[in-house]
């Protein structure tokens, strides 16, 4: 998680981070330590991690997979939704008000998940500048 930060670091404007894949928050809390006045989100098919639910305030006026929560002077984000639903990564583009330039992929490791995952969330997304590191992308196709 440190080359993250130093990466972040190096990038000239605020952070806009988009991480898919984000388990239990680990790598997730780790950058927000580490980070200040930037823009932290979260993508995964499972709830908020019970550890941590209790940090997130519901936003089900807005949607009921999107949570928020304000810590180390940034802004954090959850979308419970699935990479391959394409009606979760609509509604997801709908909620997001700005585009990524740091973005991290640790979801589903299959060539057609990582090509649905692109298709349906990320191209779209992506600020004029941007980092885009996929974990564990070492297999056919």
């Amino acid at each position: 998680m440190k080359i993250f930060v130093f990466m972040i670091k190096t990038v000239d404007s605020s952070i806009n981070y988009l991480e898919i894949g984000v388990s239990v928050l680990k790598n997730f809390l780790q950058l927000n330590a580490s980070l200040t006045n930037a823009n932290l989100t979260g993508f995964d098919i499972n709830p908020i991690s019970p550890n941590f639910k209790h940090n997130f305030r519901d936003m089900n006026k807005v949607s009921s997979k999107f949570y928020t929560y304000s810590s180390n002077q940034n802004e954090l984000y959850y979308f419970q939704g699935s990479v391959l639903d394409e009606l979760d990564t609509e509604e997801f583009k709908k909620l997001n008000n700005s585009k990524f330039n740091f973005i991290f992929s640790d979801a589903l490791h299959e060539p057609d998940a990582v090509f649905a995952e692109f298709n349906n969330l990320i191209k779209d997304e992506l600020d004029e500048n941007f980092i885009l590191y996929y974990d564990d992308l070492d297999f056919d196709g």
